[in-house]
């Protein structure tokens, strides 16, 4: 089945696998973001959430992932801790290279 995936989901590092006629997503092989000269830092505050500082760095909460990533954490959002600094990717960076290098997905059994 021909699934589409929106060019900003982390699906895109993700093949989706059928298995007797069941489908499903396998483990993403999520990118490196190593740090880069044109990072932001931001110090994290108590009322924030991973997808809301997604929004106002990239315009788009699904974004969440790539902070995520670049940060280490489990991607899960009560890993994001208050009062910590943590790294964003450039805007550039990530619409020019993180997520246009993202591999050709293929169904995969």
């Amino acid at each position: 089945m021909a699934v589409k995936v929106r060019s900003t989901s982390r699906l895109n590092f993700s093949r989706l696998l059928t298995i007797d006629e069941v489908e499903h997503w396998e483990m993403a092989e999520l990118p490196i973001i190593a740090a880069a000269q044109d990072d932001t830092f931001y110090q994290v505050n108590q009322e924030d959430r991973i997808d809301l500082i997604a929004q106002r760095f990239y315009g788009n909460p699904e974004l969440w992932w790539v902070i995520a990533v670049a940060n280490g954490l489990d991607l899960l959002p009560n890993d994001l801790k208050p009062f910590s600094t943590i790294r964003i990717p450039s805007n550039s960076r990530v619409f020019n290279k993180i997520l246009r290098e993202a591999p050709k997905r293929k169904e995969g059994r």
